[in-house]
């Protein structure tokens, strides 16, 4: 069984970082209100660093490998 993206990052989070809920759903409402994607938004908002970013995208990659994880910023009209 194949797990959705979402929750493989939720899992690290609680995890592997021991992040509060109150900044998972923080990170959850952001990513709804910007449309982007939540992995982007954490590190963003401070809640994660540059490698554990990286480690994510790890992640999501081994998961489903068929997917692409990186995104230009012009996808997303970001500045």
């Amino acid at each position: 069984m194949e797990t959705d993206p979402q929750s493989l990052i939720i899992a690290f989070l609680r995890e592997e970082l021991a992040m509060p809920k109150s900044s998972i759903e923080l990170a959850l409402r952001q990513a709804e209100q910007v449309s982007g994607p939540l992995p982007i938004v954490l590190w963003q908002y401070g809640l994660i660093t540059l490698p554990q970013l990286g480690e994510i995208f790890t992640r999501l990659e081994a998961h489903h490998p068929t997917q692409t994880w990186l995104l230009t910023l012009d996808q997303h009209n970001w500045k």
